[in-house]
């Protein structure tokens, strides 16, 4: 069974945040829900944050890989990895869902970036 967690982008400071303290001492708790919840809201509110899942897999390296994280293999360019609610599964792009197998052994997938820092990684897409 792989590991339920999240991250949150902060759309205000432009960086990535785990449950801890935020920039301004703020507590951030990400329940496995995916819902957040801030220790005070004189500052952040939650729709300053976007919540971004773990997939459960890592990248050739070992690096975990979450949603909204561009990785690329020696078979495929730069995707952007999405959760598909349709089927609960994990996507990549256009190419397909994305499992252990894949991972780590056909395509040796590679994190380059991620679309909130990487943006231009993807071309025109």
């Amino acid at each position: 069974m792989r590991e339920i967690k999240f991250r949150a982008w902060d759309k205000i400071t432009k960086k990535y945040f785990y449950s801890g303290t935020l920039d301004n001492g703020d507590v951030l708790v990400i329940h496995l829900d995916g819902e957040i919840e801030i220790s005070s809201d004189d500052t952040y509110k939650p729709e300053d944050f976007i919540i971004e899942q773990f997939t459960g897999l890592n990248d050739k390296s070992g690096r975990e890989i979450y949603e909204g994280d561009i990785i690329r293999s020696k078979n495929f360019s730069a995707s952007v990895v999405n959760y598909d609610e349709t089927c609960a599964m994990f996507r990549v792009g256009d190419i397909g869902f994305i499992d252990v197998e894949s991972i780590h052994h056909d395509n040796e997938w590679e994190y380059i970036g991620n679309i909130h820092e990487n943006h231009e990684l993807l071309g025109d897409k």
